[in-house]
Parts: structure tokens; C-alpha cells; sequence
């Protein structure tokens, strides 16, 4: 290969190099700075009961898909056993280290909580406990974070959707076989 050609090469490697790099982070600008997540399901129960699995963190090994998928994460409590002030830590080789904390909660309605996921940033998840009437309960769970500036973790949030969809549901669907009441029969006239 001449030098001319090599040059030559060079250049248009640089050109494809520039315009990939201007692309990725053009293309990261417009990209949403937020994630935000909230599935729903209806269970059969009183929402005390449902309202009850949400708020201990102890509880949240019979219902949370993380548990079922790592049965030896190493996990902490501190601070109260429920409600406000409950903290979770963990540790696990397929689910990542983190903690969450509830920071606010209205019995039987609402549960806020502040989530650490180590060097990975933080969110904040929540859940919306209401009475549908007939014996049933609609249960919301709501993910949210900001990625800020940072474009790769914008790229990361098109793929992290997904997962925190399906996360999401499948607790409320483990919530839900846990809990599920069959409604009570019609009373016959």
C-alpha cells in the first residue's frame, strides 16, 4: 500500500470515526433524560393485607422477582421494621449491591422509597395501594430515575426500560398469586 493510500485511508477513517462520535452524542441529546415505570394490577384482597407485604422489606422475599431469581442475595435490615424508615441492603453476584430506604408512607394508600444501586446511581420507586371495591385492590408500582447528562447512561436507559417493565410486573404478578382471593360468589336472590 503506497502512502498516498494510506493517507488516504486514514482520512476516511477519521471522517467515519467524527461523524459516529457526533452521531452517538447528537443522537444521546435527544435522548429522555428520565426513566419513568408504573405498572398496575388488580388482586383480590382487603388492602390492608396487600398494603402489608409492600411496607417490611422482610416481606418482600415471598413477592419481589429479585429474590426468586438469586435465593442467597446477602441482605441487611435496619431502621424500623416497617414503614418509614425501613432500610434494605443487599449484595449479590447476578442482582448487583445496592439499598433502599421508605422515606414517606400513608397507611393503606402509599409507600415512597429511595433507591441506591452502588456506583450506578439512585432512583426512587413507590407503590399506590387502592380499594377497587367487590373485595379487590389496585396495586400501582411506579420506577423512576435521571440519568442527567451522562449519555451512555441515556443509551442505557433505552435498554434498562425494558428490564424494570418486566421486573415490575412480574412482582405484581408474584404479589398477586401470593394474595389472590377468588371474589366472593353472587348471593342468589
Amino acid at each position: 500500500m503506497s502512502l498516498k493510500q494510506r493517507r488516504r485511508l486514514l482520512r476516511v477513517l477519521f471522517w467515519v470515526v467524527s461523524i459516529l462520535m457526533t452521531a452517538f452524542v447528537v443522537g444521546g441529546i435527544f435522548l429522555p433524560r428520565q426513566l419513568k415505570v408504573t405498572r398496575s394490577v388488580t388482586i383480590h384482597a382487603d388492602p390492608v393485607i396487600v398494603y402489608d407485604k409492600i411496607q417490611s422489606f422482610k416481606q418482600w422475599e415471598s413477592w419481589a422477582p429479585w429474590f426468586r431469581r438469586d435465593r442467597f442475595i446477602d441482605k441487611k435490615f435496619d431502621g424500623t421494621e416497617s414503614g418509614p424508615g425501613a432500610v434494605m441492603t443487599w449484595k449479590s453476584k447476578s442482582e448487583g449491591d445496592g439499598s433502599i430506604k421508605i422515606v414517606s408512607a400513608l397507611i393503606p394508600q402509599t409507600v415512597n422509597m429511595a433507591v441506591q444501586f452502588g456506583d450506578a446511581g439512585e432512583a426512587d420507586t413507590w407503590f399506590e395501594v387502592k380499594d377497587a371495591g367487590g373485595g379487590a385492590t389496585e396495586v400501582a408500582w411506579g420506577f423512576q430515575t435521571d440519568f442527567g447528562h451522562n449519555m451512555a447512561r441515556r443509551y442505557f436507559g433505552l435498554l434498562f426500560a425494558a428490564q424494570v417493565r418486566r421486573d415490575l410486573d412480574e412482582g405484581l404478578e408474584n404479589l398477586k398469586t401470593l394474595l389472590d382471593q377468588p371474589p366472593p360468589a353472587p348471593a342468589n336472590p
